[in-house]
This record gives C-alpha cells, structure tokens and sequence, in this order.
C-alpha cells in the first residue's frame, strides 16, 4: 500500500510542478495544464524545458539547440528532430581503458538484452551510449514528456549501478577519460 500512495503522490507533485513552470513562464506558448497537448509545430527544446525546470531538474538549452540536463550528477542531452517528429534522449558514460572491446560490447548487449525502453551501444571503444527516441506527431503532453525523461533516468542509472558487475564503466585513471554519465 505504501508503494501505490508514493508513487501517486510522485505523479501527482509531477503534475504540480508542470503546472507551476507554467504558471509563472507568463506569455509563453506552453499549456498551464500538465496534461494539455503541446502542438507538434510548437514542440522544440526551448518549449520543452520549463517543464523540466518544473519538476526541479537543472537544465538549458546549448548553442546547438539540445537541452542539456543535469539529474544527481547524470547529464543528458534532449534532442528534438522537427523532420522526424522524434525526440531523442541520450546520455554519454565513459568506459574504463583496461578491458577490451570484446568485454564493452558484451555489456552494451547484456544491457540490451536485459533491460527495455533504452537503447546501449558502444562508441569508439571508449564510450556507452544511451539514447531512448519517441515520437510527438500530433503533439506532446507535458505530463508524458516528463515521464519519458525519468523512465529514461531510471533505467540509465539503473543499468550502471547494478548491471556492470566488471566495472567497465567509469575512470580507471590510465588517461584523461570523461566521469561516468559527465560526456556532455
């Protein structure tokens, strides 16, 4: 019982912190209600950050256009792609230098093989990609893309504190490599 009543209360404080990003980003086109739909012609990173910043998650939007978020020391980068529709969300880890490439890619695809909603690949034998992508044709609820964002969070956090029994992920101090979820 006391499961349900917390994550209620989760969700509900979710809405309330949408709602009150909206309230006081007075003159902009996002919906006060949580749950009213952001048209798909208005979906950008520069529309989609209050809502962010309403459920108290630090961010901003880059020169190149991506919302960069920061969530207890994991950053993230949100992109929006107007011609596909898509929003992708991805997080950067590095890998440590002293386990072979063999043993990176058999993580990603344990990762892969394990756990749903994000995609893991490894990149340049030095870095664990994560990205999730979904679509916002026909619009958006604020609600839903916070929502998207967390399950995301979770499941990247998650996956690098209890599925790399090797520690693969991270530093090993033998170069001058990223902190673990710091790669952008």
């Amino acid at each position: 019982m006391h499961r349900n009543n917390s994550l209620a209360l989760r969700v509900s404080l979710s809405a309330l912190y949408v709602l009150l990003a909206s309230a006081l980003l007075a003159g902009a086109p996002e919906p006060a209600d949580p749950e009213a739909l952001v048209p798909e012609e208005q979906v950008n990173t520069h529309t989609l950050m209050p809502f962010l910043k309403a459920a108290f998650l630090k961010c901003e939007v880059l020169a190149d256009g991506a919302l960069k978020v920061e969530d207890e020391g994991m950053k993230t980068l949100i992109k929006v792609d107007p011609a596909k529709k898509l929003v992708a969300i991805f997080s950067l880890w590095s890998l440590k230098a002293g386990f072979s490439e063999a043993e990176k890619l058999s993580l990603a695809n344990r990762l892969n093989k394990t756990l749903i909603i994000v995609r893991f690949h490894v990149h340049e034998a030095t870095v664990l990609v994560c990205d999730y992508q979904f679509s916002y044709e026909n619009g958006i609820r604020p609600s839903t893309f916070v929502g998207a964002y967390r399950l995301f969070a979770k499941v990247v956090k998650g996956a690098v504190m209890t599925q790399d029994p090797d520690r693969i992920i991270g530093t090993d101090g033998s170069r001058s490599v990223r902190a673990p979820g710091q790669g952008v």
